[in-house]
């Protein structure tokens, strides 16, 4: 039973073999003009770089130039949420996926004074969503899991 079926198989391969090409094309063809599906779409989303600042001016001149909103993280070396806070929170995949919306930069409140008093730190860690005009679109503080972390930069309201 199994022999004949695999006979009949190669009876039919044989059949189509002159029309191979024909048939490889259209499936690629058809293959490129269909639309990626949702698992596709986040591959192409995780793939898609972190653009990141070294520091706020930096910053600004890139969202400037991408046209993208500026996430700034204040930490400090010896503030223990904030270790958590990157080692766990920013590592998470959603956080990841969502954060390539934005220009990243990261500050250290000892090293640069001047970023967190502009922005009003006091508490860390501390977190801000700017424009490139300066503009304190939503900020918020303390240390939050992946999940509420994306559910904050997430929100559509801070935009309107």
């Amino acid at each position: 039973k199994v022999r004949s079926k695999i006979l009949n198989d190669l009876k039919f391969l044989n059949f189509l073999y002159p029309y191979s090409d024909d048939i490889l094309y259209l499936i690629s063809s058809i293959k490129d003009n269909l639309k990626p599906n949702e698992e596709e779409q986040e591959k192409q989303e995780k793939t898609k770089p972190q653009v990141t600042a070294s520091n706020y001016n930096d910053a600004v001149k890139k969202s400037s130039e991408l046209g993208m909103p500026i996430v700034i993280i204040f930490r400090a070396e010896w503030c223990h949420w904030c270790k958590k806070l990157q080692e766990e929170t920013l590592l998470d995949s959603k956080v990841k996926s969502m954060m390539t919306n934005y220009v990243f930069l990261e500050v250290d409140v000892d090293a640069d004074a001047v970023t967190a008093k502009k922005f009003g730190v006091f508490g860390l860690p501390s977190y801000v969503i700017t424009n490139s005009k300066g503009d304190k679109l939503k900020s918020g503080s303390g240390y939050k899991n992946g999940d509420l972390f994306s559910e904050w930069l997430n929100e559509p309201t801070m935009f309107k």
